[in-house]
């Protein structure tokens, strides 16, 4: 029989964690090398980390919904949710993960892409 231990079992938890972070972390530098270049590797973590508490509040779970999450922080700024009206209603939506992930793409790609003068 195989046991593991309580503190074993936090090990692999954290393990587990630490490789989450790593690739979101990944993500966040190869997609955003402008806006994460200035990062420490100490200061990157604990930025991933911080919004990712953030967007658990929404519901956002997964992976892939975090990075997403987080290039939205890096296009419109880690306020964004309280900055732009539509962006509470849509990260509060009762919608699948999915449709608000698809929602939320729609509108940063909006908010984002500059006007014509």
């Amino acid at each position: 029989m195989f046991i593991i231990r309580s503190n074993q079992e936090a090990r692999l938890k954290e393990g587990a964690r630490s490789a989450f972070v790593s690739r979101v972390e990944k993500h966040v530098v190869a997609a955003h090398p402008k806006e994460t270049g200035a990062l420490d590797p100490a200061n990157l973590r604990q930025f991933v980390e911080r919004n990712w508490e953030v967007a658990r509040t929404f519901g956002l779970i997964s992976e892939r919904a975090l990075c997403q999450y987080l290039d939205a922080v890096c296009k419109l700024g880690e306020d964004f949710p309280t900055k732009f009206e539509w962006a509470t209603s849509v990260l509060k939506s009762a919608e699948y993960e999915d449709k608000k992930l698809a929602q939320l793409r729609r509108q940063v790609e909006a908010s984002s892409t500059p006007t014509a003068a």
